[in-house]
């Protein structure tokens, strides 16, 4: 179905002035034909530059109508779970922790993940090693989108990782695709052309590392000043929206790292840190996994022992994952050494 033809199915007639205007529009923000229109909300066809509350209303009407019932039979849900897809973290730790019911280990599409953590607990390098993981032939071989606003990615270092998954210079070149943004406006102006992309790509992951200084950055609040509020929670639910929608129609993983922040309460029984905006972001990703370092008895059910010479000089670290909150695993322990190859649970 053409982008016109569907115009026209909504109550805008083929020809008319109305239908050229929309289709401007549409195209506007990257939505060529009606692939890409099947994933969207009808908050995201109203916040559409010209398109008012009741053409966006019209319009996903007939998306409904083109998409069925959302009410599914065990057999079409079945169906659906079999298009799911598992990948390795790099520790088989990791992987055993991530044990879906299906008997499954690993990442899985068509979720959203949080990696939360304080500085250092090798948030980016998780990432990292996701996205050398789902370009490998033992991974997805599907492409990568990597969205910094670090700006720091070491690129010569994701190569490397890559190539341990046996990923070649000329697969990473084809499959991995950097962006530097500051902002959500510039996270906003990727995810306009965003389907496309995807499909013209085959991309199996999109990395956000780190969404906590991009709303930082965009919407700073401190002390009483309290105007950017209201327009930064706005603003990350209708990204998250959008993000929720994409990893489940396109089936790929969204993994986004967020930072750590004090908690001020002083309550009892009250962690001393917790996600930032965990009670705004934390409703949408399907897990939420804490990252650290290991302490206390972690150590003793780690293979190499915390005294090794490798850990002293540094040559690896040691590191601990929690599952948080998840809408499909139960909470759980697992543990990684980070080296110059990557993410690993070597022994």
């Amino acid at each position: 179905m053409t982008l016109e033809q569907f115009i026209h199915d909504s109550g805008y007639k083929v020809g008319s002035s109305k239908n050229k205007t929309l289709q401007t529009k549409l195209r506007n923000v990257g939505l060529i034909d009606i692939g890409h229109m099947i994933p969207l909300s009808m908050k995201d066809l109203a916040s559409i530059d010209g398109v008012s509350d009741n053409v966006a209303r019209n319009l996903y009407q007939h998306l409904q109508k083109i998409r069925g019932n959302n009410l599914m039979s065990f057999e079409e849900l079945m169906k659906r779970s079999e298009k799911i897809e598992y990948f390795p973290t790099g520790s088989i730790s990791l992987d055993l922790m991530m044990t879906h019911s299906n008997g499954k280990i690993g990442w899985r599409t068509s979720s959203v993940v949080e990696l939360t953590g304080l500085p250092g607990s090798f948030k980016t390098q998780l990432c990292m090693s996701a996205a050398a993981s789902c370009m490998s032939s033992l991974g997805l071989n599907r492409s990568v989108i990597y969205l910094d606003s670090q700006t720091d990615l070491d690129i010569c270092r994701m190569e490397k990782l890559a190539a341990n998954a046996g990923v070649s210079h000329e697969t990473f070149s084809e499959k991995f695709f950097l962006a530097n943004i500051q902002s959500l406006n510039e996270i906003d102006l990727i995810m306009n052309d965003i389907h496309s992309f995807i499909q013209k790509n085959d991309v199996g992951l999109i990395v956000i590392d780190s969404i906590s200084k991009a709303v930082h950055n965009q919407y700073p609040i401190s002390g009483w000043n309290l105007s950017n509020y209201f327009p930064r929670n706005d603003h990350l639910f209708r990204l998250f929206s959008a993000l929720r929608v994409i990893a489940n129609y396109y089936n790929l993983l969204v993994l986004y790292t967020n930072r750590m922040d004090k908690n001020m309460t002083g309550q009892l029984g009250v962690p001393e840190y917790e996600p930032f905006e965990k009670n705004l972001i934390g409703y949408y990703p399907s897990t939420i996994i804490y990252l650290s370092k290991p302490a206390g008895r972690d150590h003793e059910e780690m293979p190499i022992p915390r005294r090794d010479p490798r850990i002293i000089n540094r040559e690896i670290r040691p590191g601990r994952a929690i599952i948080m909150d998840s809408s499909y695993l139960p909470s759980k322990k697992g543990y990684f050494y980070v080296s110059e190859d990557g993410i690993s649970f070597m022994e």
